[in-house]
């Protein structure tokens, strides 16, 4: 499981805009993403693997809660199992924490478990940074 959690300077509503809309996404995690933030609604973010070939991870949203809850599925085309993403916002004194559980790992084997697992962290850590920079910029 990936489990990260970070404090944002910004309201949880803010924060959910720029989680939502795809016009502020496009702005912290780039043009290629595209969301319809309702439930039995689309995912998808194109990209390039290392060969240069372009990729689709796509998914369906599950569940919505307007400023606090964002549940989808995740898988790449080549993919025998969905993943879930699950992202959680809570008021806080000092704007909003966003927690973020990425599950589902357990469906794939051995090495490929890891690696997918240790990309995904990773991919996450990057753009929930520039979310929260991207949020905290919104509200200065």
């Amino acid at each position: 499981m990936i489990s990260l959690t970070l404090a944002i300077k910004a309201k949880p509503a803010t924060v959910w805009s720029c989680l939502t809309n795809n016009e502020h996404i496009a702005n912290w995690w780039g043009e290629e993403v595209s969301l319809e933030p309702r439930v039995g609604g689309t995912f998808e973010e194109r990209w390039l693997d290392r060969e240069g070939e372009e990729r689709a991870t796509r998914g369906t949203v599950k569940a919505v809660e307007e400023n606090a809850k964002l549940h989808l599925t995740w898988a790449d085309p080549e993919w025998e199992v969905e993943t879930e993403v699950i992202i959680t916002l809570s008021p806080t004194e000092d704007g909003t924490e966003l927690v973020l559980s990425h599950t589902g790992w357990e469906g794939f084997m051995g090495d490929l478990m890891d690696s997918l697992r240790e990309d995904h962290e990773a991919g996450w850590q990057s753009h929930l940074y520039s979310l929260k920079s991207y949020a905290e910029r919104l509200t200065a």
